[in-house]
This record gives structure tokens, sequence and C-alpha cells, in this order.
């Protein structure tokens, strides 16, 4: 599935493709480095590079993340996952989640997150998950259910045209983890 194929019709969402603050592209406290270009755009990225269409439904915003979520635009993330050749769903933590005021409660993505990887990869087979976190996700959920995961951390100024170049094969990051993730929380000693 990756690189995405030049003439390949792509279904993108989750509010990281696009957010509407920079809170979800860093981390809280002294982490959080503020970018001078605000916008952040995957879908108009993708839209560059690849002559198919590309469809971008939201499927959950940043403050609804913990919980609620738009039902409407999630009906209409899984028909663009349903229609097009490739579906990419963008998920992950930010400034909200991810703090030096405490730690987090857990190292899952908040439900609507994982719900919405799980349903659209139910209707699109060829799934790919973008991960923007700066911490370690427990993916086991759903890691069986896509096709690929790419982890891109917080990735600051033009992000979004790197994962594009990312997706579409024109670079390849052949990056290592500063850290070795889990596969499940309890295989972390401090879970005990």
């Amino acid at each position: 599935v990756l690189p995405l194929d030049g003439k390949c019709s792509v279904a993108v969402c989750g509010c990281y493709a696009k957010p509407d603050c920079d809170d979800l592209m860093r981390g809280g406290g002294s982490s959080g480095v503020k970018r001078r270009k605000l916008d952040f755009d995957i879908p108009s990225r993708l839209a560059e590079r690849v002559s198919g269409k590309v469809e971008y439904q939201g499927a959950f915003h940043f403050n609804g993340i913990m919980g609620g979520a738009n039902a409407q635009e999630q009906r209409l993330a899984l028909v663009n996952a349903a229609l097009c050749d490739v579906n990419v769903v963008c998920v992950g933590t930010g400034a909200r989640i991810e703090c030096e005021a405490g730690d987090r409660a857990t190292i899952r993505l908040p439900d609507v997150q994982e719900h919405i990887i799980i349903e659209t990869a139910k209707q699109n087979k060829n799934t790919v998950v973008v991960i923007f976190a700066g911490a370690a996700v427990d993916m086991s959920a759903w890691k069986d259910l896509v096709v690929a995961i790419l982890y891109v951390g917080f990735p600051g100024e033009n992000g979004d045209a790197v994962v594009a170049d990312i997706l579409t094969g024109k670079i390849n990051p052949s990056g290592k983890l500063t850290e070795t993730f889990a596969l499940d929380y309890s295989d972390i000693p401090s879970s005990n």
C-alpha cells in the first residue's frame, strides 16, 4: 500500500490531519514548541502529490477527543474509507494529553480514535494509521487490522509536507525510535 500510487484515491480522516489548533502538534509545558506556520493540512499536501481524489473528514474533534465525537463526520469518514483505494487515519495525543504537569493515565489512544481506526479499517483493508504523539502508544487493539503504521511524533514546521512525502514514497525516513515500545501496557514494569 505504501508508497501510495500516484493515481490512487485517498480517504483521510482524523482531526490530526488538519488540526484547528496548535495543541495537537506538540506536547505541553516546555516541550511545547510553537510553529511559525500554523497551516497544517495533510489532505492538501496529498492532493498536491497524487492525481486521484483526496477526501477528508475530521471524524472527531480535539475538544471531543476524550469522549464524544461528531456522528455525521464519523459516518462520512466510513463512507470515504469504503469508496477510496487507501484510507489514512491520523490520530494522536497533543498538549492536553501529554504534558509536564502529570503522567498519562493510559498509553492507549482515546476510545473515539481507536473506534475510528477499527471502523474505517473494516471498510477498507488498505488502512494506514499516522500517529502524532510524543511517547509510546498502545496499538494492540487495532495494529493487526491495518497495513501500515507511521509514527511521526510531533513533526514541527512543514510536518504535513513531510508526512505526505513519506506516504507517497518521495522520501524514506529510515528512522529509528529512541525507545522501545511495549506491545501492551502490561509489558511495562511500572504497570504493576
